[in-house]
């Protein structure tokens, strides 16, 4: 009997050292694994960028995406030029809206620029506004940048950091042939000039382009966190192409006090 408790007790520690032994390589693998995931759900995000009609209808129409259903629904009568002030005016049209007021029901086809802005808000995840003045830019971010969020607006990637945690914030979006639209003008951006984010809770963050560079769509370098806070806008180049396999980085540093 005592001998085999003691038999059992041993093989109880022979199996308790090889867990020991073995839980660090487990875990290292489970962390390679999804960082694995990760850097392949970035490198899908950077093909799927792509140059896009700017959402107009041949008659003029104005469109916005069902990130839900895949749907597209006209708004008739927009005769705006620039996305930020057809997609949004202030930081108050991207606060966080209680689910109780949010609408449950198919959204009519003509909405006032206000209810646009509110619809945006409330049917998608928005973390913040980008502000960049040079290019009359003023468009909400949309958290993860999946195909759906980046029809309807610029959409952060995941994996980057953000300005109120720190690091590389990576923000992509289409490259629209129709003048103004989300990231059209992108290019126009030099070193010097000035980036803004807002987050739904109205801070401000404020940056200073300092690089500007064209990359190959599979180099995540550029996501990397290079110590210090940023925020890196992607969208595509040429404009000239549908697919283009080249990207635009534009590249600004968090300002300090």
């Amino acid at each position: 009997m005592i001998k085999g408790t003691r038999r059992m007790l041993g093989i109880g520690l022979i199996i308790a050292g090889l867990a020991l032994l073995l839980y660090p390589k487990g875990i290292a693998m489970y962390h390679d694994r999804q960082q694995a995931a990760l850097l392949e759900a970035q490198l899908e995000m950077m093909r799927e960028i792509a140059v896009v009609d700017g959402g107009e209808n041949p008659d003029g129409e104005s469109q916005a995406v069902d990130g839900e259903k895949g749907t597209v629904e006209s708004y008739p009568g927009d005769d705006s030029e620039q996305d930020g002030s057809e997609q949004i005016d202030s930081i108050t049209d991207v606060a966080v809206i209680p689910e109780a007021e949010q609408e449950t029901t198919a959204a009519p086809t003509t909405l006032s620029r206000e209810e646009r802005n509110k619809q945006i808000a409330g049917s998608w995840p928005v973390e913040a506004v980008l502000t960049i003045p040079k290019i009359d830019l003023k468009m909400p971010v949309i958290s993860d940048a999946t195909l759906g969020h980046l029809d309807v607006s610029p959409s952060s990637i995941i994996g980057t950091g953000t300005p109120w945690d720190g690091g590389n914030y990576a923000i992509a979006g289409h490259r629209s042939r129709t003048y103004g639209r989300h990231f059209n003008r992108l290019d126009e951006l030099e070193i010097g000039d000035s980036v803004q984010i807002t987050d739904v809770n109205g801070n401000q963050y404020a940056y200073t382009v300092y690089e500007k560079e064209v990359v190959d769509e599979t180099d995540l370098s550029v996501l990397q966190n290079e110590g210090f806070d940023e925020v890196t806008l992607i969208t595509c180049h040429p404009i000239t192409e549908v697919h283009p396999t080249t990207r635009l980085i534009v590249k600004a540093r968090l300002d300090t006090p």
